[in-house]
């Protein structure tokens, strides 16, 4: 009996004195993580508010905010790892498409792991469009923010998903044999999806249940024909924006499906295109289009004149290596896939409704010079 009350005195003692090393130890990291002196490598956050378009002395109209490549670009760290050094759990490969959904969340694909990624910048926070039936070779991603869908494209299908639930309410594409479409955008009024079936050059349209409602445009070079259609966005009008990849121009048709007009031509000038790939359009109007071969995005306004261009090609700040999805949230910020910088590049958009919420960024403005 002696043995065993002793035995239980050196075990009572043994947890006490682990105890007190534990509340050492957590006293430690708590001083630590309030002094920020952690012992680890530290991930700062470079400063991009110097970094305008156009430059001085014009007056600035797009700012860059943010470039992310893992999810230490936008996350808060935790006490441990401003102890003991921060680790990513998140990174691109091979970024394709980009939209934002009615919760501002960022959705972004990657072609190389299959994956539409989730990031929500206000919470820190990455996660994953889960698809049941797996994605395959996903690649152009849009959301109807007004009665809550997602379309992500897949293989050789367009599947829609509901915002809320994350859940696949349909897919398009099986029988009709698309061969690998990137394209999808939709008309939120009229309940129209519009898919490009790019190596097969056409566009067709669809209801909200997935029925085929016609087939838009066919193979070829002359107006109204596509050829290598990459993207797609619908204006606030119900019109149809279509990059035409290889016939270097933007295709713009009616809610009817009737072609309008086109503008664009091939060439190495501010208005021109090399590689069109990505297109977006402002909440008053102006059309965003990257171009990978030129490393920069154009914005032009709705008869297709320049308005400006942001990025050169290369691996800085503002600067872009083959960019191709672009996508602008409702505050008027613009995401633009560097796809083989494996990144997100993140603009504000100094529209004149945001510099009227925002006037002191319209009186800062007019002090910063720097550009790329």
């Amino acid at each position: 009996m002696s043995f065993f009350k002793l035995n239980l005195r050196s075990k009572l003692g043994y947890i006490n004195l682990m105890r007190k090393y534990v509340i050492i130890l957590l006293i430690l990291v708590s001083i630590a993580a309030l002094m920020g002196c952690g012992g680890g490598p530290k991930y700062v956050r470079p400063d991009y508010s110097s970094f305008v378009w156009p430059g001085s002395p014009n007056p600035p109209k797009i700012k860059l905010l943010n470039v992310v490549m893992t999810d230490l670009d936008f996350r808060k760290r935790t006490a441990a790892e401003k102890m003991f050094g921060e680790e990513a759990f998140f990174y691109f490969k091979k970024p394709h498409d980009v939209a934002v959904d009615m919760n501002n969340n960022v959705l972004v694909s990657d072609t190389y792991r299959n994956k539409v990624f989730v990031l929500n910048f206000d919470k820190g926070a990455v996660g994953e469009l889960f698809n049941p039936y797996g994605w395959g070779e996903v690649g152009g991603v849009a959301t109807d923010n007004v009665n809550g869908l997602i379309g992500a494209t897949s293989g050789n299908k367009v599947v829609i998903l509901d915002q809320k639930s994350k859940k696949v309410l349909f897919t398009i594409g099986p029988g009709m044999d698309f061969v690998r479409p990137m394209g999808i955008a939709f008309d939120p009024v009229r309940k129209i999806i519009y898919v490009a079936a790019t190596r097969k050059h056409e566009l067709h349209s669809f209801d909200y249940q997935g029925n085929h409602l016609k087939q838009i445009a066919y193979r070829g070079t002359e107006p109204g024909d596509v050829y290598f259609p990459t993207d797609l966005a619908v204006d606030s009008e119900g019109r149809l924006y279509v990059v035409d990849t290889m016939n270097w121009r933007i295709d713009i048709f009616g809610p009817d499906g009737k072609y309008l007009r086109s503008f664009g031509t091939n060439g190495d000038t501010p208005g021109t295109f090399a590689r069109p790939k990505g297109i977006a359009i402002s909440n008053d109007g102006f059309v965003f289009v990257t171009d990978a071969a030129f490393g920069n995005f154009q914005v032009f306004d709705e008869k297709g004149q320049t308005y400006t261009y942001v990025g050169v090609p290369g691996t800085g700040f503002g600067m872009f290596n083959q960019p191709t999805g672009i996508a602008i949230g409702d505050d008027d910020k613009i995401y633009v896939v560097d796809q083989t910088n494996r990144r997100l590049q993140i603009f504000q958009y100094l529209s004149p409704r945001y510099l009227k919420e925002h006037p002191e960024e319209a009186k800062a403005g007019t002090n910063v010079t720097k550009s790329q």
